[in-house]
Parts: structure tokens; C-alpha cells; sequence
């Protein structure tokens, strides 16, 4: 007997593990309760407030079709093509309820109510063993620490309504016939990047086939075991992006480089190493794994790198939020300081959700390795070019409050990140610090559409906010802008610029275009 087309349920864990297998193909509830992702999204939709579950069957998922018409269809065993799809509200209403409301009866549950109370949902695959498809849940409610700046709205359409998940970014368990880890990374990357640039969205079987297209011919494409660096690299120029590869084997430049684009609404590929501390000393390197960073908790304190002592407000970084196609949607990793020794040296981890195979109560660990950044081809400036031009501004800064105690620039902390003309225009539009004047010089200066933004603070205060051409040769001048909102400072700046004998004085190149661009603002 055929199931009705939708049914509604309170949810409970037992009937998300029940719905889950009917979806699969030929699963029951107790092989679905065994799975790791299981297990996480029980928690994670109780801790997004799901109420209520309605169960859409008969749904057409574009991704899993590409790979249906790719791969299953031509499987002996009679795989289905329609997908069973999981929508999650944060409000309680029956089935009587919400038959009435897409009748036009709105008296005991309305469409608007439906909209707001939306937490997102899962598409359930026809497979045996990767059920989890594409999955648009809310993120974690903000805590003042938490961010998900490369979270983005996602929309729905129930029966005729239209629903709209306000802050996700799409995931999906690795398929590993049609797909590997590092290709739903790469398809969850792509689900933002494709707004953000307007290039093809790819499914995850046509993201293998643009890896794999150079891939020596005694290797086969389908069934895919996973992806080298190289063959993420050429996926992502597949939709005419640039890879830009970072070794992050350091803490602070792990921080650094996530915050720098991340910041920037842009997802990040992270390559780990996986390494199960099984107690007592003994660890075992189970491989790498590829995951994509969504977001960071920025509730640590920023401490000094380098010789220098530079205080990056990235350093804040404590947690970061990742798609992990082997748990879940914004799965938190710690940088909690446990070092491992990883090919020979200590090496700092971040904890996973990943349970131990031998130690009770026990994590896997994760020794980050590589970010591989997606990024628009005209972005030619790096973040690591931008640190070392703030480096020297902040060392010229500290000398400064040497000679004159009073200015108190010591110990500024700079927020360093990758912006667009309009987001920066918008937020020099309501700077406190900024009287009419300024922001109308400021807001009509033409400027080029990507920009490195570095805001010194002094407690949290912005004392110095600096522009660079994103878009320039490494060689260039880069500089914009550097806009001083103490007087004091700027006064102090503005009289070395005058000085004779600044122009034969020997700073560093970025430093005297910075004092001379705040004199010729004057």
C-alpha cells in the first residue's frame, strides 16, 4: 500500500531514525540509529528547536538525479530515483492542521507561522549506506561569540509554500561511489562561491569528473575513492576559480588565514589528518579527511605572534564550525592546545566529534594540514602580503608610543580580513568615530571592488582602519586608504609627514605611504 504524499509527526528521535530508513534502501531503524550522522542530527535539531516534522515523499532532489543518472541507474539492484524529504519546524501543529492550511483554511496553523518557525531540512537518498543528501538547517542560535559569516538564506518550496532557511549553507554525507569527502567539501564550497561569482552549480558526480579529468587513464573515474590536492585544485577551476593553497600547520596561521576569508563569506576547504588517541600514549594516524569551514567562535584571547608581537584579532579564535560529511552540519572543532605527535613532531589538534575506536569516552583528533581557498581570479593580494605589511605599520605604531607614551599603541589589536567596496562602504556609513565630512570623502572615493581591511583597535576601540587593492600586483602600492580617528595620533602623524627630513628617513615602503596618505587627507 503507497504512503500518502506528506504526513506530519512530533519529532522525537525514534521517529527521525524511522523516517530515515524508510527513506534508504532497505535500511531499518536500527542500522540508521548506528550511524554517526544519526546521532548528531538527533542532537543537533533538538538544539535548534525542532517541534515538528512533516515527511514530503516523491521529491526529486537535483543532485542526487545527476548521480542517479550517472552511476544507479545502471546497478542490477532496483535503486529508486525519488528522494523522501525531512522538513523541521520549531512550532507543534497536526496533519489536520496543516492539510487545512494548504487548503486555504489558515485558522489553526497560517503560512506565515510555518515561515518563521522553519529550522530547514534533509533529503533522505535512496542508498544503502550514504542516506544523508542535501541538508539545509538553521545554525547554531548566535551566542556572541559564535559566527557563520559564509552561512547564507537557502529556500524551499512546500507544497506551493515557500519557506526559507534564513542562515545555512547546504551539506551532505560523502557518497563514496559518485564521491569522496573532499567532493562534498567541494560541493558545499560551490553552494556559496556560485552566488557569490554566479558560476554553475556542479553536483557532486560532475565535481569528480572535473577533478578527475586528468587523472592517468589505468585509474578509474566511477566508483571514486577520493581526491588528491591537486585534483581539488583543478575541480575548482572547473568554475573558473582560482586554488590558492595554505599550509596550516601552525596554530596562528590556521586562525589567521580562516578568519582572513571566512570573514569574507567564503567557505574554506580544510585538509587534516586524522589521529585516534587511543590512551595511555598511543595514537594511531587513521588517514586525512577533507572538511569545509563555515564559521569560528572568537571567545579566546588574542595573544602576540611573531618576533614582532603583532596581536591579530583572529588569535581570539577558539572553535571553528565545519561541514564533516562523516557527522554533521556546523560540527564544532576545539583549539584546545593538545599537541600530537604528528610525522615526527609536535603538532597542535583540534578535537572532532569522531568517537575513539578503543578508548571509551574517547575523540579522534584532527592535525590540520592545508586550506585551500576558492577565490575570484581578480583577488591577487594574500592575506599573508597584508600581515606583513600591518606587521610594519604596528612596529612603526610601537615605537611611536615609545618616543610619545601618550598616543597608547602598544598594544593595539588588528582585525584583519578580506572585504568588498560596498560591505566596507556601508560600515564606514554608520562609523561612530566618523563625522559628515569623513564619511563623505571616505564613501565617495572610487575604490576597486575587492579589498584587504585592516582595523586597529585599542580595547576595541578602532583607532586606525586601512585599505589595500586586493586586486594589485603584489609589487603595487595596494594602499587606499588609512583613516586615523584619534586626533591625537593623527595630529603626530600628519606633523612627521611634514618634517624635512621625512623623505630621506628610512621606513618601511607601506609605512610612509600610510603617514603620507593621512597628511594629504588633511
Amino acid at each position: 500500500m503507497s504512503k500518502p504524499a506528506f504526513e506530519v509527526f512530533p519529532y522525537d528521535g525514534e521517529r527521525l531514525f524511522e523516517l530515515i530508513a524508510e527513506g534508504s534502501h532497505g535500511k531499518f531503524p536500527e542500522d540508521i540509529r548506528t550511524k554517526q550522522q544519526s546521532g548528531y542530527f538527533e542532537k543537533y535539531l533538538v538544539e535548534i528547536g525542532a517541534r515538528t516534522i512533516i515527511v514530503e515523499r516523491n521529491y526529486i532532489d537535483r543532485d542526487f538525479l545527476e548521480d542517479y543518472a550517472a552511476y544507479y541507474v545502471r546497478c542490477f539492484p532496483p535503486y529508486q530515483k525519488a528522494c523522501l524529504r525531512l522538513h523541521f519546524f520549531s512550532s507543534e501543529f497536526t496533519q489536520q492542521a496543516f492539510s487545512k492550511c494548504i487548503s486555504g483554511d489558515e485558522t489553526q496553523v497560517s503560512q506565515d507561522t510555518l515561515r518563521k518557525t522553519y529550522r530547514g531540512f534533509v533529503v533522505i537518498k535512496p542508498l544503502p549506506q550514504t542516506v544523508f543528501g542535501r541538508t539545509c538547517l538553521a545554525t547554531y542560535p548566535a551566542n556572541g561569540t559564535r559566527e557563520f559569516p559564509a552561512a547564507r538564506s537557502f529556500s524551499a518550496h512546500l507544497f506551493g509554500i515557500e519557506l526559507e532557511v534564513d542562515r545555512t549553507l547546504p551539506f551532505q554525507e560523502q557518497d563514496s561511489v559518485v564521491a569522496a569527502c573532499a567532493t562534498s567539501a567541494l560541493w558545499t564550497v560551490f553552494q556559496a562561491t556560485s552566488r557569490h561569482y554566479l558560476h554553475q552549480v556542479l553536483s557532486p558526480v560532475e565535481i569528480t569528473r572535473a577533478a578527475t579529468h586528468l587523472l592517468p587513464a589505468e585509474t578509474r573515474v566511477l566508483p571514486n575513492r577520493g581526491l588528491s590536492t591537486h585534483m581539488m585544485a583543478h575541480a575548482i577551476r572547473s568554475v573558473a576559480l582560482e586554488p590558492y593553497l595554505i599550509r596550516v600547520r601552525e596554530r596562528h596561521l590556521l586562525q589567521a588565514a580562516i578568519y582572513s576569508y571566512v570573514h569574507a563569506r567564503m567557505p574554506l576547504v580544510l585538509g587534516v589528518q586524522l589521529i585516534d588517541d587511543l590512551g595511555g600514549g598511543n595514537h594511531k594516524t587513521i588517514g586525512m579527511h577533507a572538511l569545509t569551514v563555515i564559521g569560528y567562535s572568537l571567545a579566546g584571547n588574542s595573544v602576540p605572534i611573531g618576533g614582532a608581537g603583532l596581536r591579530l584579532r583572529a588569535t581570539r579564535m577558539d572553535k571553528i564550525y565545519v561541514h564533516d560529511d562523516q557527522v554533521g552540519p556546523f560540527a564544532r572543532m576545539e583549539l584546545d592546545g593538545i599537541t600530537l605527535p604528528v610525522n615526527g613532531a609536535a603538532t597542535e589538534t583540534l578535537s572532532t566529534s569522531w568517537p575513539s575506536a578503543n578508548k571509551v569516552g574517547g575523540r579522534v583528533r584532527a592535525a590540520p594540514d592545508i586550506l585551500l581557498v576558492p577565490l575570484y581570479h581578480k583577488i591577487r593580494i594574500s592575506w599573508d602580503w597584508v600581515l606583513l605589511a600591518i606587521s610594519a605599520l604596528d612596529e612603526f605604531l610601537k615605537d611611536l608610543s615609545k618616543a610619545i607614551p601618550t598616543v597608547k599603541l602598544e598594544t593595539l589589536e588588528w582585525d584583519v580580513y578580506l572585504s568588498n567596496v560596498n560591505d566596507v562602504k556601508k560600515e564606514l556609513l554608520r562609523h561612530e568615530a566618523m563625522n559628515g565630512s569623513q564619511k563623505l570623502a571616505a564613501t565617495t572615493r572610487s575604490m576597486p571592488r575587492f579589498l584587504w581591511r585592516a582595523t586597529a583597535l585599542r580595547e576595541n576601540i578602532p583607532v586606525f582602519d586601512v585599505l589595500y587593492d586586493a586586486t594589485d600586483i603584489d609589487t603595487g602600492d595596494a594602499l587606499i586608504q588609512c583613516l586615523v580617528f584619534d586626533d591625537l595620533v593623527r595630529g603626530i602623524l600628519v606633523e612627521i609627514a611634514k618634517d624635512a627630513a621625512f623623505k630621506k628617513t628610512v621606513f618601511p615602503k607601506g609605512v610612509k605611504q600610510a603617514i603620507q596618505w593621512v597628511h594629504d587627507a588633511q
